[in-house]
């Protein structure tokens, strides 16, 4: 959130605009996701999976940027 506070404020300035989107979910769109990821169409980019003890450590690695695609956090047993 702090990212798009700094962003619209700098709106102010630059020639650039940022404005808020909102985008809709649809179930009609999660079912042909859902379709492609089954056939193969689509592969997830996942960097890295941590368990949950380890979730501090993810979250840090993200804030710092350091990560190439998504981070996932595995529930444990």
């Amino acid at each position: 959130m702090g990212r798009q506070l700094r962003g619209m404020m700098m709106s102010l300035f630059v020639r650039q605009r940022l404005v808020p989107l909102m985008a809709k979910e649809r179930a009609s769109n999660l079912d042909i996701l859902t379709e492609h990821l089954q056939r193969g169409q689509l592969t997830p980019s996942i960097a890295e999976s941590y368990p949950l003890a380890q979730a501090k450590d993810a979250m840090r690695l993200l804030e710092a940027g350091k990560v190439r695609g998504k981070v996932v956090i595995i529930p444990e047993d």
